[in-house]
Order: C-alpha cells, then sequence, then structure tokens
C-alpha cells in the first residue's frame, strides 16, 4: 500500500432518505454527476450513503500534493453546491495514509490506514461541512480553514460569503455601484439558501442531536462573517437586503 490523501463523504440522514425512492434516486443522480468521476488523476467508490475520492498515484512532489488536496476540497464544494435545495447534508474528512483499492474477479476491495482514520474521525465530528486532517491543512490552497480542535480543522466550502464581505468594505448593505450587476457572486442565491436553512434546521430539527450538528456549522460561519450572517438574520435571509437598491431580477428569474 502507498499512501494516498483520501477525501470521505458521508451522507447524513441516509436512513430517512430511503423511505423515499423518489429522492435516493435523485441523491444518486446528484452523485453520479459529480466532478470527481471525470478527473483522471482520482478514482472514486461510492457504496449506500459513502463517497470515497482519492488519488491514483502518491504525488511526485509538494506542488503536485497541494494540486490532489486542492482538486480533493473542490469535489466536496462540488457536492456542497449540488445538494442546497434538496434538504440533503453530508459530512466530509480528508486524511492521508496508506490505502489500497483493487478488483478481484468477484468482490470489491479498498482498506488502509486512511480509511479508517476518516471513518473514526468523521463519525465523531457534531457538524456537516468538510473538515481537514492537520496532516493535509499546510497543503491546502484557496479555501479559509477554522481550528475544529487538535489536529482537525473545518473548511469553509461556502466562500460567496467572503466575496460579500470583501465587497461590503464592513458596511451593509452594499451601495449599488459596489454590487454592480453581482458577477463577483454568481451563486448569491443558492448561498442565502444554504445558510438560511441551517439556521433554520439548527432551531427546528425535530432531533436534538441533528440539531447540534447544523448549530455547529451554523457557529463555524457566524464567528467568521458575524456582521453578515447578523444582516440576514435582521433581514429574514432576504439576499435582495444585501443590496436595496439593485434590481434583482436576473437573479430572481
Amino acid at each position: 500500500m502507498k499512501n494516498k490523501f483520501l477525501l470521505y463523504i458521508d451522507i447524513l440522514g441516509f436512513s430517512d432518505l430511503v423511505s423515499s425512492e423518489e429522492r435516493v434516486r435523485d441523491l444518486y443522480e446528484v452523485i453520479d454527476s459529480l466532478n470527481a468521476h471525470d478527473h483522471d488523476v482520482f478514482s472514486t467508490i461510492v457504496f449506500s450513503d459513502t463517497i470515497l475520492v482519492y488519488n491514483k498515484k502518491p504525488p511526485a512532489n509538494r506542488e503536485t500534493a497541494e494540486y490532489i488536496v486542492w482538486y480533493a476540497t473542490e469535489f466536496a464544494e462540488d457536492l456542497h453546491f449540488r445538494l442546497i435545495g434538496k434538504d440533503i447534508y453530508f459530512r466530509a474528512y480528508l486524511s492521508h495514509g496508506e490505502f489500497d483499492h483493487y478488483t478481484l474477479k468477484n468482490t470489491e476491495c479498498f482498506f488502509g490506514r486512511a480509511l479508517v482514520d476518516a471513518y473514526n474521525n468523521e463519525k465523531t465530528i457534531q457538524s456537516t461541512g468538510l473538515f481537514i486532517d492537520e496532516k493535509c491543512l499546510d497543503l491546502l490552497r484557496f479555501f479559509d480553514t477554522e481550528r475544529f480542535d487538535d489536529k482537525r480543522y473545518f473548511v469553509y466550502l461556502e466562500r460567496t460569503f467572503k466575496t460579500i464581505e470583501e465587497m461590503s468594505f464592513g458596511e451593509l448593505p452594499l451601495k449599488r455601484d459596489i454590487f454592480c450587476d453581482g458577477e463577483n457572486v454568481p451563486f448569491l442565491i443558492e448561498a442565502t439558501h444554504y445558510i438560511r436553512e441551517i439556521h433554520r434546521l439548527m432551531r427546528e430539527h425535530s432531533n436534538p442531536v441533528v440539531r447540534q450538528k447544523y448549530l455547529t456549522t451554523w457557529d463555524f460561519y457566524q464567528r467568521k462573517y458575524k456582521r453578515l450572517l447578523d444582516h440576514f438574520v435582521a433581514n429574514n435571509f432576504s439576499h435582495e437586503s444585501l443590496c436595496p437598491e439593485y434590481n434583482w431580477d436576473r437573479f430572481n428569474s
């Protein structure tokens, strides 16, 4: 076995999903369309409510390792966006270590320390979203993180909020000339929907254990983007409240 970067994704609430054949089939259509399947550097394994993505060959140098970690993170981001509006969420963990995957005549085999570590770490995190092992942290590019504990970090997959904060220069709502045509925030509607649902589920989900997962997710985003999320809460998560002077017809169509 050789060391690989392994992205372990667990679809949350799958036992409830299976009661609806239509929703399960829709979920598998989403999984089948993920960008990870089309990248020749990576292999993907899907079984039940779990998705594994790993690099086929060990990286030859640091630059390649950074590339692998970057794309693995973007695969999680891709799933994040595809699930918005479907009331389906996931928790993922990116680990590094020994991993092997091969096929016998009748059996697909995959095992290794990286898989064990990812499985054990993912199951103990009461949150949604992507978490990354400290062994991978130094290689991560383009995504912000926040420490979760002594060896795990939360990754901010929803990057739209960072763009809005940079545009606002500390002032909300935005002025019309600053917001312009919103070209820098093409996923604004989806991002607003996502964070509204996280806020709703952390308060209204019938299971208190599940509420805790959404509360943890909300706390990460609220600490990092406090001014913006306070604005959303005060304005009932209206994306139009970000710039009342703007004609929102293009976004709302």
